[in-house]
């Protein structure tokens, strides 16, 4: 449930998204808002099914990010919370698959993208409630902290080398130092 319907979308945001369409075309900004909209609306409905409360979203160069009250939930409630967002997008890819593939491959690549390892992504978020179902929650951090780290470590080197056999790409330079830093500093 939405309390404070607080909703934020930073400067950054908007300078992404138009540098992105300048470069991209409408067209392709339009499929990766709608299914980047899908993700979050996925999340947002799992939150008020499992009876989660929340508070506010803001919407950064890195995406959308739900502040949300899950005290009252399990680990198995907040856990379908936290995988809602690829669920959808990955039963839209499958439904456009045969109508509109570039749309269902924005809608792969969202749902691949989310289920890295890697906190504050789903995957990353999954993974960690997992380990705390089954393992104590000192070790379930380590453990996650530990393939987190390692996974962005392999995702930074392996675009930085992307970036020099190709002659580079402007957009692949930020994901591989965000990838970096994670594998160096922890959030």
């Amino acid at each position: 449930m939405l309390q404070q319907r607080k909703i934020s979308v930073s400067v950054g945001f908007w300078i992404l998204l138009g540098w992105f369409a300048l470069a991209n075309g409408i067209g392709l900004t339009v499929m990766i808002l709608l299914a980047a909209l899908c993700h979050e609306v996925g999340h947002l409905l799992a939150i008020c099914w499992q009876g989660g409360t929340l508070y506010s979203i803001s919407v950064t160069v890195f995406g959308a990010e739900m502040e949300v009250d899950t005290s009252n939930l399990s680990y198995g409630s907040e856990l379908t919370c936290v995988l809602a967002g690829v669920a959808v997008n990955g039963v839209c890819g499958w439904a456009f698959g045969q109508v509109q593939p570039v749309f269902a491959g924005v809608h792969w690549s969202l749902c691949v993208l989310n289920l890295l390892p890697i906190r504050p992504l789903d995957g990353g978020r999954a993974l960690a409630l997992v380990l705390r179902w089954g393992f104590d929650p000192v070790i379930s951090e380590w453990v996650t902290t530990v393939v987190e780290r390692c996974v962005a470590l392999i995702l930074g080197v392996g675009l930085t080398w992307l970036v020099w056999e190709t002659g580079g790409s402007l957009w692949l330079v930020p994901a591989a130092m965000a990838f970096l830093r994670l594998a160096v500093i922890k959030p």
